[in-house]
């Protein structure tokens, strides 16, 4: 929409791609936004590209920092706390290829933890814990 309003040539084009690099982590968006970027520069000039870009860093910035976190959490059942301080853990022992790496690695521990009795606590511990829910009254 963003494109759009700023009249930028091919901007449903630039907004789908933009959704399916948008799961490449790390940079796959910054990426995509190269080419409407220099497309808004050689259009419109240095204004239309300052926009463009603005306005894709504070849109990436919001889905990553408000939106992605709720819906992640709550689809994989991981504390949002236990997913930042595992990234920094993965990051440290791996290097790059820890921090890409990071979530699924923590996931697998996290399973891995849940599979034997002696552990899942730990596993417990790194969840986020869900209310149970009430019995039914008949």
């Amino acid at each position: 929409m963003w494109l759009l309003i700023l009249r930028v040539d091919f901007a449903l084009l630039w907004g789908i791609l933009y959704f399916f690099l948008s799961y490449v982590p790390y940079i796959g968006s910054a990426l995509e936004m190269i080419p409407p970027i220099l497309l808004g520069f050689a259009e419109s000039g240095l204004l239309t590209a300052g926009l463009v870009l603005v306005g894709a860093l504070t849109i990436n910035t919001l889905t990553e920092s408000l939106v992605a976190p709720v819906l992640v959490s709550a689809s994989i059942n991981l504390s949002p706390v236990v997913g930042f301080l595992l990234l920094l853990v993965w990051t440290w022992v791996l290097g790059p290829a820890g921090a890409l790496l990071a979530m699924p690695l923590t996931l697998f521990t996290v399973l891995m933890l849940d599979a034997f009795s002696e552990t899942r606590g730990l596993a417990r511990l790194m969840s986020v814990q869900k209310e149970p829910k009430a019995a039914a009254q008949p």
